[in-house]
């Protein structure tokens, strides 16, 4: 499915918001971010602000989700801060238990100064701490 029709897939117009900046953005940010999925993550955040906590996020790569992320709570007015964790140098080892088989080095053309400009050239620097390592 296109970007563009996925947008129309979703009724909330918050969500059809982010999913269109991704798509105006595509390039800046550097997303092959399926819409479809993004969407769901989405109402997911949505669907959970009246909870108490914050947004932990395992695997930052780029900061495609978390830009995304940071930008969706701004527009809902949420308060939610978002943990973003990455080693920032690619897998350190064959990941085995996925079921995408992601083997050791991929992810790797990426490091931490690139997603810190990232989170500063879309300004959502204020809503995101960076914890680099491996978990």
């Amino acid at each position: 499915m296109r970007l563009n029709g996925v947008i129309e897939s979703f009724d909330d117009p918050d969500v059809k918001k982010m999913l269109k900046f991704n798509l105006e953005n595509l390039e800046q940010l550097q997303s092959h971010k399926d819409g479809l999925a993004l969407g769901h993550y989405l109402q997911f955040i949505k669907a959970t602000e009246n909870i108490d906590g914050d947004i932990l996020e395992l695997g930052t790569y780029k900061g495609v989700s978390t830009v995304l992320f940071s930008k969706f709570l701004d527009l809902i007015g949420s308060k939610k801060k978002i943990y973003t964790c990455d080693v920032f140098t690619g897998l350190p080892y064959d990941d085995k238990f996925s079921t995408s088989k992601n083997v050791k080095g991929e992810f790797g053309d990426t490091d931490l100064e690139f997603v810190k400009s990232q989170f500063k050239k879309f300004n959502v620097t204020d809503r995101i701490e960076i914890i680099p390592g491996l978990f």
